[in-house]
C-alpha cells in the first residue's frame, strides 16, 4: 500500500472515515461542505505551504464549486477525482463516503500535480480535439476519471490538473 505524505482535502467526518479505512495513516482537513471562508481558505494555503494537499472531492455540483473556489485560491493543490461510476449505484448519497475502497485507492495513488513540468493544452490544440458535443467531452472526462466538465470548463481543468494534448492524443480520448 502507498504512504500518502500529503495531507487529503475532504468535505466532511465520513469522507475522511473512508480514506483513512483505506489510507490509515493519512491525515485529512475537512471544508465541512460549502462553506468555504477566507480563514479555511488561509489555513488550507499553510497547509498546503508545509505539507502538499490533495484535493479530492464529491463529484457532484457542491464538491465542483469548492474545486473550483479553491483553484482560483491556490492554483498548485494536487488533484484526486472519483466520479460518479466509481459510487455503489444502490446509494442515495454520491459522494467519497459511498465510494468503492478500490476507486479511491486508484484516484489517490494517481493524482494530478499542477507542478508536473510538462507543456499545458492550448485552446487551439483544445478546439482540434473536436469536442463539440457533450457525449465527446463525457468519453474525455471517463478516460480520464473526472467528473463532467462543460466545453470551457474542461478546457480549464484540463490546463489545471496538467494535461497535454499528447497526453489526450496517447488516451485516444477525442476518438
Amino acid at each position: 500500500m502507498n504512504s500518502i505524505k500529503e495531507v487529503i482535502l475532504v468535505e466532511g467526518k465520513n469522507d475522511t472515515k473512508k480514506v483513512k479505512k483505506i489510507f490509515p495513516n493519512v491525515e485529512t482537513f475537512e471544508t465541512n461542505g460549502y462553506d468555504i471562508t477566507k480563514q479555511k481558505i488561509n489555513l488550507i494555503k499553510k497547509i498546503n505551504e508545509a505539507r502538499g494537499i490533495i484535493c479530492f472531492l464529491d463529484p457532484d455540483r457542491v464538491g465542483k464549486r469548492i474545486r473550483d473556489i479553491l483553484i482560483k485560491e491556490i492554483p498548485d493543490l494536487k488533484h484526486a477525482f472519483i466520479t460518479i461510476n466509481d459510487i455503489d449505484s444502490k446509494s442515495l448519497k454520491k459522494g467519497i463516503a459511498e465510494a468503492r475502497d478500490d476507486s479511491i485507492r486508484d484516484a489517490l495513488n494517481n493524482f494530478f500535480s499542477p507542478l508536473e513540468e510538462k507543456p499545458k493544452i492550448t485552446w487551439d490544440e483544445y478546439l482540434l480535439l473536436n469536442l463539440n458535443t457533450k457525449d465527446k467531452r463525457l468519453k474525455v472526462c471517463n478516460k480520464l476519471n473526472i467528473p463532467y466538465y462543460n466545453h470551457k470548463q474542461l478546457f480549464n481543468i484540463l490546463k489545471i490538473i496538467n494535461i497535454s494534448y499528447k497526453d489526450l492524443k496517447n488516451k485516444e480520448c477525442n476518438e
